[in-house]
């Protein structure tokens, strides 16, 4: 059957189908438990799902809840719409899209009616109070709910079960109570904060965190700790001195060692708090406590393990606290050393040998204070050794030993005042009992050890220090998680590796340089000259002339010449093909006839390689052959054949022959020239540019001048 189709007289107009961007339809669906909450027969209009349409602008929540009823207004109130685990109001009905599903269930008064009266009457079932807290905890974060909430008197039954009956409490139950009234907190609504929290509920807060609770477990002791952080970061400090005295620091060192990474990050979090709100006799206080060997150990083995130290949210809370720990010692780098200290030191046989007279002034001249006697004394042993070796050394080879030292603490003080490399250390900082001296022993053998590899002489400390401070860098880079494993990375990191290291270092910024986007107009500006250059370079070697294998079948018999000496004349006009028995070629011993002269103009083309053997046997050397393609007397194509004892002079004839009857083409031995007189150039004209910055792209000119004030 044939099928015949007309075009229509007039132009169709295409007809928008879709709704209006205000418009959405979607279906509201019967809450299964409505009837359990509102304790009313449902209505008939809404025992079924249905479809409706809202004008997310102008339509109002309760009177598409009228309508959905089908009743008056005051009977509505009882019910209220579920949308994304939130009450529908006029402010998120815009979030309404396509598509969307509506829940009706009861209304949020209805809601917190039924929850005081089920806690009201809560009784010992635990089962059934866990019930009801897990339908408040998902409807605490809803602010419509809330100012439903607060409406009643339940929060005041919460406050009584958390102070009165903490010890009765199920887990779940205080899981629960915690959750909900920290989320109704976090939302401030209606004058609800954290600063209004009775003090007896504070304190089950703090007995929960401290394990003075009959009972815990780690989600109770989770938001007990969010709970109190939050109140700390209030204005009350009636409040914050009742923290101060219920919860001992030392107390929240236990809960490091849990498994929930949740806790051990709550419990660094408030400590943090508590130290920056404490005064300074807490402080102090705190800081004794933080030096301990069991916060030590619960830091290095329970809160950084499972590669935790890569984690930001723990190192961002850790570092705070390690400062606190390295506040001592920056406290000994403001104070003058005493004659004590320095006593100490004269003490030692090694060291009256081997340091400088006068070491009072010395060491006050310095800028480490007390610190630098406490290090080197820590350091006795190694000194000791670094010294009977640097003896053995030419005088003018020797270090100083109080100018290494004082060099030494000052890459160690200016590593620990980072806080990204606290950060990078977390692990090995928490790993040994006083970091900063554990650094300096290992820095000032660094220090020994660098020397000697340089060959240093006294003059050259300060260079010595630029490169263990380099090498210290690139040590910290790699985190190392031990004093074993820092050992092995700076002997692993030798002077001769970190010349290597600069090389390639110095090479790949010379490569991205010549690579960016700023130099490659630079390049391609410069490019035609220097192929001209190379070119022109190919010519000059021809005029020289050179010998060539013959190739083809003549060349296989043996009265011919074997070899012929192409030359290119001084005006570059004339190629001169002279036959010669011998690779050498002397002028005046082969004969006048032998000579032949080829106009270059004459040349139709040139072939090398492959394309130069067509029609020839395969030798072992054709990728060197050349062929000319000369006109011949009968209008047939002549070709000279020829073959080059090395690749290089194939290349370069090839450009030069390629030049003169004006082919495009270079060799590859050609191009890789040009890219390299190409690199240097660019390297010799960048040399007093070390950051090429980017061109100025000058603004577009203004489409009109009527801003411009007219003269008077």
């Amino acid at each position: 059957m044939n099928s015949q189709f007309h075009a229509a007289p007039k132009a169709l107009n295409p007809v928008d189908i879709k709704l209006p961007e205000n418009l959405v339809k979607g279906a509201v669906v019967i809450d299964e438990k409505l009837f359990e909450w509102t304790q009313k027969e449902i209505p008939e209009a809404i025992c079924t799902s249905t479809y409706i349409t809202i004008n997310k602008e102008t339509d109002d929540v309760d009177d598409l809840i009228v309508m959905l009823v089908k009743s008056d207004a005051k009977q509505a109130e009882t019910y209220g719409l579920f949308f994304e685990e939130r009450f529908l109001s006029n402010e998120s009905r815009r979030l309404l899209k396509q598509g969307f599903i509506l829940t009706m269930t009861a209304s949020p008064a209805v809601y917190a009616r039924r929850i005081h009266e089920n806690l009201l009457s809560r009784g010992s079932d635990s089962a059934k109070i866990e019930s009801i807290l897990q339908t408040l905890s998902k409807l605490a974060q809803d602010k419509i709910f809330v100012y439903a909430f607060l409406k009643s008197e339940t929060l005041g039954i919460m406050y009584e079960m958390l102070a009165r009956e903490l010890d009765k409490l199920s887990f779940p139950t205080i899981q629960l109570l915690l959750q909900s009234l920290y989320s109704m907190m976090e939302l401030n609504v209606d004058g609800l904060s954290w600063e209004t929290i009775p003090e007896d509920v504070l304190l089950s807060l703090c007995r929960l965190v401290t394990g003075r609770a009959k009972s815990e477990d780690a989600q109770s002791v989770l938001f007990a700790e969010w709970s109190i952080e939050q109140i700390l970061n209030t204005t009350n400090i009636t409040l914050h001195e009742r923290i101060f005295a219920e919860v001992p620091f030392i107390s929240l060192i236990r809960h490091l060692d849990r498994s929930d990474e949740r806790v051990s990050l709550a419990t660094l979090t408030l400590m943090n708090t508590i130290h920056r709100k404490a005064d300074v006799q807490l402080k102090n206080t705190i800081l004794d406590d933080l030096g301990t060997a069991p916060f030590r150990n619960a830091i290095s083995h329970s809160v950084l393990r499972d590669g935790r130290a890569k984690d930001r949210t723990f190192t961002a809370q850790l570092i705070p606290i390690q400062r606190l720990l390295l506040e001592k010692q920056n406290i000994l780098a403001k104070l003058p050393p005493s004659r004590d200290d320095i006593n100490t030191l004269e003490s030692l046989d090694w060291f009256t040998r081997y340091a400088s007279t006068n070491l009072q002034s010395t060491f006050e001249a310095g800028q480490h204070g007390k610190l630098l006697p406490i290090a080197m004394r820590a350091s006795a042993q190694q000194l000791a050794l670094m010294c009977r070796e640097n003896a053995m050394r030419a005088e003018k080879s020797r270090w100083e030993l109080m100018a290494l030292c004082e060099y030494t603490m000052t890459i160690t003080s200016d590593l620990l005042a980072n806080d990204e490399n606290l950060g990078r250390l977390i692990e090995f900082l928490f790993s040994v009992e006083n970091p900063l001296l554990t650094l300096f022993t290992a820095i000032v053998q660094l220090f020994h050890k660098t020397w000697r590899e340089m060959h240093a002489v006294t003059s050259e400390i300060v260079k010595v220090s630029n490169v263990v401070r380099e090498q210290v860098k690139r040590v910290v880079d790699k985190q190392p998680a031990s004093l074993d494993k820092m050992q092995a990375e700076f002997d692993a990191l030798a002077y001769n590796k970190m010349k290597e290291i600069w090389k390639q270092e110095e090479s790949d910024r010379e490569v991205a340089e010549l690579e960016s986007e700023l130099v490659k107009d630079l390049r391609e500006l410069l490019r035609p000259g220097i192929e001209q250059l190379v070119r022109q370079n190919r010519k000059n070697f021809m005029k020289q002339g050179y010998t060539f294998k013959k190739t083809g079948k003549k060349a296989t018999l043996k009265e011919q010449s074997q070899y012929f000496f192409w030359r290119l004349d001084r005006n570059e006009k004339i190629l001169m093909v002279i036959d010669c028995d011998t690779e050498r070629f002397i002028p005046g011993a082969s004969q006048a006839k032998s000579i032949r002269k080829i106009m270059v103009k004459d040349i139709k083309d040139v072939q090398w390689g492959d394309e130069s053997e067509k029609g020839t046997r395969k030798s072992s050397s054709f990728s060197r052959g050349i062929r000319l393609l000369l006109p011949g007397a009968d209008e047939k194509d002549e070709s000279l054949a020829a073959c080059a004892q090395s690749d290089r002079d194939m290349s370069t004839w090839v450009d030069g022959l390629c030049e003169l009857i004006g082919k495009n083409e270079m060799s590859r031995d050609a191009s890789k020239l040009v890219d390299r007189l190409l690199s240097t150039e660019l390297r010799l004209r960048l040399v007093q540019v070390p950051n090429p910055s980017p061109r100025v792209i000058a603004p577009p000119l203004p489409t009109t001048w009527d801003w411009i004030p007219a003269e008077d």
